[in-house]
Protein backbone atom coordinates (compact mmCIF):
# COMPACT_ATOMS: atom_id res chain seq x y z
CA UNK A 1 0.00 0.00 0.00
CA UNK A 2 1.85 3.22 -1.06
CA UNK A 3 1.88 5.87 1.89
CA UNK A 4 1.52 9.76 0.18
CA UNK A 5 1.71 12.63 2.09
CA UNK A 6 -0.79 15.80 1.09
CA UNK A 7 -1.25 19.07 1.89
CA UNK A 8 -4.12 20.21 3.99
CA UNK A 9 -5.14 22.13 0.91
CA UNK A 10 -4.67 19.30 -1.07
CA UNK A 11 -6.42 16.98 0.79
CA UNK A 12 -8.96 19.04 1.33
CA UNK A 13 -9.46 20.21 -2.51
CA UNK A 14 -9.44 16.16 -3.83
CA UNK A 15 -12.11 14.77 -1.11
CA UNK A 16 -14.40 17.82 -2.14
CA UNK A 17 -14.30 16.90 -5.76
CA UNK A 18 -15.01 13.20 -4.99
CA UNK A 19 -17.92 13.77 -2.23
CA UNK A 20 -19.30 16.28 -5.63
CA UNK A 21 -19.08 13.98 -8.19
CA UNK A 22 -22.46 12.66 -7.75
CA UNK A 23 -23.21 12.71 -11.47
CA UNK A 24 -21.87 9.14 -11.27
CA UNK A 25 -22.40 7.32 -7.82
CA UNK A 26 -26.09 7.50 -6.20
CA UNK A 27 -24.50 5.84 -3.16
CA UNK A 28 -25.02 6.84 0.44
CA UNK A 29 -23.30 6.25 3.33
CA UNK A 30 -23.57 5.27 6.54
CA UNK A 31 -20.41 5.10 9.15
CA UNK A 32 -20.69 3.15 12.69
CA UNK A 33 -18.46 3.11 15.41
CA UNK A 34 -18.71 -0.09 18.38
CA UNK A 35 -17.24 -0.75 21.22
CA UNK A 36 -19.72 -3.25 22.94
CA UNK A 37 -19.68 -0.53 25.78
CA UNK A 38 -20.78 2.55 24.46
CA UNK A 39 -23.58 3.22 22.68
CA UNK A 40 -23.01 2.96 18.84
CA UNK A 41 -22.30 6.08 16.82
CA UNK A 42 -23.95 6.16 13.57
CA UNK A 43 -23.48 8.95 10.89
CA UNK A 44 -24.92 9.09 7.55
CA UNK A 45 -23.85 10.64 4.17
CA UNK A 46 -26.33 11.76 1.15
CA UNK A 47 -23.17 11.28 -0.87
CA UNK A 48 -20.68 8.79 -2.17
CA UNK A 49 -17.98 10.70 0.01
CA UNK A 50 -17.91 11.56 4.06
CA UNK A 51 -15.89 12.11 6.80
CA UNK A 52 -16.93 13.10 10.00
CA UNK A 53 -15.00 13.65 13.90
CA UNK A 54 -16.11 13.89 17.40
CA UNK A 55 -16.18 11.94 20.35
CA UNK A 56 -16.44 8.20 21.50
CA UNK A 57 -16.20 6.74 24.86
CA UNK A 58 -12.28 7.89 26.34
CA UNK A 59 -11.85 9.10 22.40
CA UNK A 60 -12.00 13.11 22.63
CA UNK A 61 -11.30 13.27 19.13
CA UNK A 62 -11.45 10.65 15.78
CA UNK A 63 -12.12 11.67 12.49
CA UNK A 64 -14.00 8.68 10.27
CA UNK A 65 -13.61 9.04 6.26
CA UNK A 66 -14.87 6.90 3.55
CA UNK A 67 -15.77 6.84 0.10
CA UNK A 68 -17.36 4.60 -2.91
CA UNK A 69 -18.02 4.68 -6.12
CA UNK A 70 -21.32 2.69 -6.42
CA UNK A 71 -22.82 1.98 -8.72
CA UNK A 72 -19.32 1.11 -9.68
CA UNK A 73 -17.81 0.57 -13.37
CA UNK A 74 -17.63 -2.56 -15.62
CA UNK A 75 -14.03 -3.25 -14.40
CA UNK A 76 -14.89 -2.24 -10.80
CA UNK A 77 -16.03 -1.13 -7.80
CA UNK A 78 -14.65 0.36 -4.61
CA UNK A 79 -15.46 1.28 -0.97
CA UNK A 80 -12.86 2.83 1.32
CA UNK A 81 -12.43 3.71 5.10
CA UNK A 82 -9.94 5.76 6.32
CA UNK A 83 -10.13 6.33 10.77
CA UNK A 84 -7.93 8.49 13.15
CA UNK A 85 -7.80 8.09 16.87
CA UNK A 86 -6.32 10.19 18.97
CA UNK A 87 -6.62 9.08 22.91
CA UNK A 88 -6.97 12.07 25.03
CA UNK A 89 -8.42 10.65 28.35
CA UNK A 90 -4.98 10.65 29.93
CA UNK A 91 -4.97 7.06 31.30
CA UNK A 92 -2.07 4.79 31.18
CA UNK A 93 -1.23 1.31 31.79
CA UNK A 94 -4.07 -0.18 30.27
CA UNK A 95 -5.66 -1.82 27.51
CA UNK A 96 -8.60 0.07 25.22
CA UNK A 97 -11.64 -1.65 24.14
CA UNK A 98 -11.61 -3.30 21.16
CA UNK A 99 -13.35 -1.18 18.93
CA UNK A 100 -15.04 -1.64 15.04
CA UNK A 101 -15.34 0.94 12.96
CA UNK A 102 -18.13 -0.46 10.05
CA UNK A 103 -18.49 1.51 6.46
CA UNK A 104 -21.79 0.48 4.75
CA UNK A 105 -23.23 2.18 1.19
CA UNK A 106 -27.02 2.10 1.66
CA UNK A 107 -29.44 3.12 -0.20
CA UNK A 108 -30.33 6.65 1.36
CA UNK A 109 -29.54 8.63 4.06
CA UNK A 110 -30.72 7.31 7.27
CA UNK A 111 -31.45 4.27 5.96
CA UNK A 112 -30.02 0.81 7.07
CA UNK A 113 -30.69 -1.17 3.86
CA UNK A 114 -27.74 -2.15 2.05
CA UNK A 115 -27.53 -0.73 -1.88
CA UNK A 116 -26.71 -2.97 -4.43
CA UNK A 117 -23.40 -2.15 -6.43
CA UNK A 118 -24.35 -2.57 -10.25
CA UNK A 119 -21.51 -3.32 -11.67
CA UNK A 120 -18.97 -5.89 -12.00
CA UNK A 121 -21.22 -7.95 -13.01
CA UNK A 122 -20.94 -11.76 -13.78
CA UNK A 123 -19.23 -14.50 -11.47
CA UNK A 124 -16.76 -15.11 -10.09
CA UNK A 125 -15.91 -11.38 -8.61
CA UNK A 126 -12.34 -11.11 -7.45
CA UNK A 127 -12.29 -9.26 -4.11
CA UNK A 128 -8.99 -7.37 -3.25
CA UNK A 129 -8.80 -5.49 0.30
CA UNK A 130 -5.88 -3.68 0.97
CA UNK A 131 -4.99 -2.14 4.72
CA UNK A 132 -2.86 -1.12 6.82
CA UNK A 133 -2.07 1.70 9.52
CA UNK A 134 0.35 4.68 10.58
CA UNK A 135 3.66 4.00 11.54
CA UNK A 136 3.54 3.05 15.09
CA UNK A 137 5.28 1.05 17.50
CA UNK A 138 2.13 0.66 19.85
CA UNK A 139 1.36 -2.63 20.91
CA UNK A 140 -2.37 -4.10 19.32
CA UNK A 141 -4.10 -5.43 16.10
CA UNK A 142 -5.86 -4.33 13.20
CA UNK A 143 -8.15 -6.90 11.72
CA UNK A 144 -9.65 -5.10 8.18
CA UNK A 145 -13.13 -7.36 7.13
CA UNK A 146 -14.62 -7.02 3.62
CA UNK A 147 -18.35 -8.08 3.64
CA UNK A 148 -19.98 -9.09 0.11
CA UNK A 149 -23.69 -9.94 0.49
CA UNK A 150 -23.67 -9.83 4.45
CA UNK A 151 -21.06 -12.46 4.83
CA UNK A 152 -17.84 -11.66 5.64
CA UNK A 153 -15.15 -12.86 2.61
CA UNK A 154 -11.85 -11.65 3.86
CA UNK A 155 -10.99 -11.67 6.98
CA UNK A 156 -7.25 -10.45 7.40
CA UNK A 157 -5.57 -9.29 10.26
CA UNK A 158 -2.12 -7.17 11.19
CA UNK A 159 0.24 -6.49 14.54
CA UNK A 160 0.66 -2.37 14.87
CA UNK A 161 4.00 -2.07 13.47
CA UNK A 162 6.17 0.48 11.59
CA UNK A 163 4.99 -1.31 8.68
CA UNK A 164 1.41 -2.38 9.12
CA UNK A 165 0.06 -3.32 5.66
CA UNK A 166 -1.50 -6.11 4.16
CA UNK A 167 -3.36 -7.18 1.45
CA UNK A 168 -5.57 -10.33 0.73
CA UNK A 169 -8.00 -11.36 -2.01
CA UNK A 170 -10.42 -13.81 -2.47
CA UNK A 171 -12.63 -14.97 -5.96
CA UNK A 172 -16.48 -15.24 -4.44
CA UNK A 173 -19.32 -16.51 -6.80
CA UNK A 174 -21.90 -14.33 -6.55
CA UNK A 175 -26.00 -14.31 -7.97
CA UNK A 176 -27.02 -12.47 -10.63
CA UNK A 177 -28.94 -8.43 -9.55
CA UNK A 178 -25.71 -6.92 -8.26
CA UNK A 179 -23.94 -7.21 -4.32
CA UNK A 180 -23.71 -5.39 -1.59
CA UNK A 181 -20.33 -4.36 -0.10
CA UNK A 182 -19.28 -3.31 3.44
CA UNK A 183 -15.41 -2.67 4.93
CA UNK A 184 -15.07 -2.97 8.46
CA UNK A 185 -11.78 -2.45 10.73
CA UNK A 186 -11.52 -3.74 14.22
CA UNK A 187 -8.78 -2.25 16.37
CA UNK A 188 -7.78 -4.34 19.38
CA UNK A 189 -5.25 -4.76 22.29
CA UNK A 190 -3.93 -1.25 21.84
CA UNK A 191 -2.57 0.20 24.69
CA UNK A 192 -4.12 3.47 26.22
CA UNK A 193 -2.47 6.51 25.58
CA UNK A 194 -2.37 6.00 22.01
CA UNK A 195 -1.75 9.26 19.84
CA UNK A 196 -2.43 10.59 16.37
CA UNK A 197 -3.21 6.31 14.68
CA UNK A 198 -4.72 5.72 11.67
CA UNK A 199 -5.65 2.91 10.01
CA UNK A 200 -6.90 2.81 6.48
CA UNK A 201 -8.90 -0.45 4.11
CA UNK A 202 -9.89 0.17 0.23
CA UNK A 203 -11.83 -2.58 -1.06
CA UNK A 204 -11.83 -3.43 -4.70
CA UNK A 205 -13.99 -6.13 -6.70
CA UNK A 206 -13.66 -6.99 -10.36
CA UNK A 207 -15.47 -8.93 -12.44
CA UNK A 208 -14.60 -11.23 -15.21
CA UNK A 209 -12.51 -11.69 -17.62
CA UNK A 210 -10.96 -8.67 -16.16
CA UNK A 211 -10.31 -9.28 -12.87
CA UNK A 212 -7.49 -6.81 -12.55
CA UNK A 213 -5.60 -6.57 -9.38
CA UNK A 214 -5.63 -2.73 -8.91
CA UNK A 215 -6.29 -0.55 -6.53
CA UNK A 216 -8.07 2.05 -7.77
CA UNK A 217 -5.70 5.45 -6.38
CA UNK A 218 -7.65 8.53 -6.41
CA UNK A 219 -10.30 7.57 -3.30
CA UNK A 220 -7.85 6.08 -1.15
CA UNK A 221 -5.38 9.15 -1.87
CA UNK A 222 -8.46 11.07 -0.91
CA UNK A 223 -9.30 9.20 2.05
CA UNK A 224 -5.84 9.03 3.56
CA UNK A 225 -5.54 13.06 2.91
CA UNK A 226 -8.66 13.69 4.49
CA UNK A 227 -7.18 11.83 7.81
CA UNK A 228 -4.02 13.53 7.35
CA UNK A 229 -6.33 17.35 8.14
CA UNK A 230 -7.33 15.01 11.04
CA UNK A 231 -4.03 14.25 11.90
CA UNK A 232 -3.14 18.19 11.97
CA UNK A 233 -6.06 18.98 14.02
CA UNK A 234 -5.68 16.66 16.39
CA UNK A 235 -1.52 18.21 16.51
CA UNK A 236 -3.34 22.00 16.71
CA UNK A 237 -5.61 20.78 20.13
CA UNK A 238 -2.88 19.17 21.76
CA UNK A 239 -1.02 22.30 21.83
CA UNK A 240 -3.52 24.16 22.41
CA UNK A 241 -4.20 22.06 25.38
CA UNK A 242 -0.45 22.36 26.28
CA UNK A 243 -0.36 26.25 26.16
CA UNK A 244 -3.39 26.24 28.56
CA UNK A 245 -2.24 24.41 31.28
CA UNK A 246 1.22 26.09 31.20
Amino acid sequence: MKRKVFSLLAAVVMFATIGGATDRASAAIRLTISDGINPDQVFFSPINAAAFSGTFGDFDFFLQSAGTDNPGSATGAFLAQSVILDDNSGATGGIIPTITFTADVVTAFGSSTPLSFSFPSGSPLLVMSDFGASETNSNGFLQADAILNGTTVLSSTQPLTPTSEGNASVSVNVPPGGFTLSNVLVLSGVPQGIRALVIDQTITVTGPPANIPEVPEPISLAVWGVGAVGLAFAARRRRLAGKASA
